[in-house]
């Protein structure tokens, strides 16, 4: 799971009602690196998923304007064996918060 270079790790989280059923889940929140903002997270994120061995990467974001994108951002992407992740950047928070749920091969990836 790539993090822009500065992230710090703040503590663990996880979806509301726990992992779906038959996942393993595991669930982090970073301080984002300071400078970071506007449509800086979409730009690492979108580069660096696909770079990183993700697919079916998906901006939830990608059509709102400024400001609106500005303020966060959240993007979804699967990776094959089936592991699901999802990444959300919250900027009045200043926070990173990703979860990883592993399906054990039960999910194929939706592409």
């Amino acid at each position: 799971m790539p993090l822009p270079s500065g992230a710090v790790y703040a503590r663990a989280a996880g979806l509301p009602g726990g992992a779906p059923a038959g996942a393993t889940e595991g669930g982090w929140v970073f301080a984002a690196p300071r400078g970071m903002r506007g449509r800086d997270p979409h730009a690492f994120y979108a580069r660096q998923l696909p770079a990183s061995g993700w697919r079916c990467v998906t901006d939830s974001d990608a059509g709102l304007p400024a400001p609106a994108a500005d303020q966060g951002m959240s993007f979804t992407a699967y990776r094959d064996g089936g592991t699901a992740l999802f990444v959300a950047y919250d900027a009045h928070a200043g926070q990173l918060a990703t979860i990883v749920d592993d399906f054990h091969g039960a999910l194929p990836a939706p592409c």
